[in-house]
């Protein structure tokens, strides 16, 4: 909301004081709103989208929201918790605890986790890219490393080394299993960059994919590990990021989750 706020007063080519005056909205309530510290109903602000001529049109869109991941790790990670106060923690990070904490009353961790990774879901992540195509670990990690940039494996990557995969081959440079149900997925900071460095890979609709390509969120490497030449998210990341994927790639996260 205050990213509209913010292009409302932005655009509106008005003083601030001539749009209080034509919204009836008080300068310090315009600040207010534009960072954040108050949360006003929709009809104040479309009183002041009109007051700068423009009409608030509202719409809904597939939820995708980085902050819900963030806010389960900080219930259940004592070290990303630790990561995250130390930064000061953030507002919107705190609203998700505190939805998560109404949507699961009974604090089960593995209900917390699911709730999350599905709100935080990569599949409607602005800037995603899927593809499909016949591509290994190393492969990837090649990739990574040669784009120079920040870049961490998970999906397929992290579920098959906290459960019990049936192809070990697959850790080591072989082909990767489960192509159609169980994709991988790259955390990296320029997604169409790292996708370009990849052959023959094919652009596909997101049930297609047997790869994932996602921008690089703040707090997704925390608690990151190695296993060779292999970058991976942390393992409560890797269950956040499956569940949000779903299919076969989220029942093998349900299935670990619940054996711990």
């Amino acid at each position: 909301m205050e990213h509209i706020v913010d292009q409302i007063i932005e655009g509106s080519g008005l003083s601030k004081s001539a749009l209080a005056t034509r919204s009836g909205l008080a300068r310090s309530t315009q600040y207010r709103m534009r960072d954040g510290l108050v949360d006003p109903a929709v009809g104040t602000v479309r009183e002041l989208a009109l007051a700068a001529g423009f009409e608030l049109v509202l719409s809904l869109a597939p939820l995708s929201d980085p902050d819900a991941a963030r806010a389960a790790r900080v219930m259940l990670d004592p070290l990303y918790e630790a990561s995250y106060d130390l930064i000061g923690g953030a507002k919107g990070v705190d609203a998700w605890v505190e939805r998560l904490r109404r949507w699961v009353p009974d604090g089960n961790p593995v209900d917390i986790v699911w709730q999350a990774g599905q709100s935080a879901s990569l599949l409607h992540r602005p800037g995603t890219v899927f593809l499909r195509g016949h591509i290994t670990e190393l492969k990837l990690a090649s990739a990574g490393d040669f784009s120079r940039q920040d870049w961490l494996l998970s999906g397929a990557a992290v579920i098959d080394r906290i459960g019990e995969s049936d192809d070990e081959g697959a850790r080591y440079g072989g082909a990767l299993p489960g192509t159609s149900a169980c994709p991988y997925l790259v955390h990296t900071a320029d997604t169409h960059r790292f996708a370009r460095l990849l052959d023959n890979m094919e652009v596909v609709r997101p049930n297609k994919a047997n790869l994932i390509i996602a921008e690089y969120t703040a707090g997704v490497g925390v608690d990151s590990w190695e296993d060779g030449k292999i970058k991976l998210v942390a393992p409560i990341q890797g269950l956040l990021d499956a569940f949000g994927i779903s299919g076969a790639l989220g029942l093998a996260a349900e299935r670990i989750a619940r054996s711990w």
